[in-house]
This record gives structure tokens, sequence and C-alpha cells, in this order.
């Protein structure tokens, strides 16, 4: 069963994504700041909310897969 959820994000919330680092001796993954705009129909995000009112409010969403 399935249902949807909107998650409203706070002012100054961020989404992020990460990638492999690509400076000389860094290794690892580095988080990069993507703008709402930028996010694709069919991506698969991540988001913890907190109940605030009658709303899913969410400080940061993480984008897991993009497709």
């Amino acid at each position: 069963k399935t249902r949807t959820v909107t998650v409203h994000m706070k002012p100054g919330a961020k989404i992020v994504k990460f990638a492999r680092a690509t400076e000389p001796g860094r290794t690892g993954f580095v988080e990069h700041e993507v703008a709402l705009g930028d996010v694709k129909p069919g991506w698969i995000v991540s988001a913890t909310t907190k109940h605030e009112g009658d709303k899913e409010v969410a400080d940061t969403v993480k984008v897991v897969l993009e497709r």
C-alpha cells in the first residue's frame, strides 16, 4: 500500500547529493548542494521530517539516486 506525502521545506533548508571526491589525495564522497529546480522527476530522495502542526517539514533532503 502506498500513499502520497507532501514534504514542506523550511526556509534555508537544503537539498544535497553526494559525489566521489575528485581532488588529489581525497577519498570518499563530497556533499554538493542542489537547487530545487534541478531535481528531476523520477529521482529518488530521502527526507527526515518532523511533524509541525499538520505538516511534515524537512531541514535536509538527500538525493539517493538520479534516474
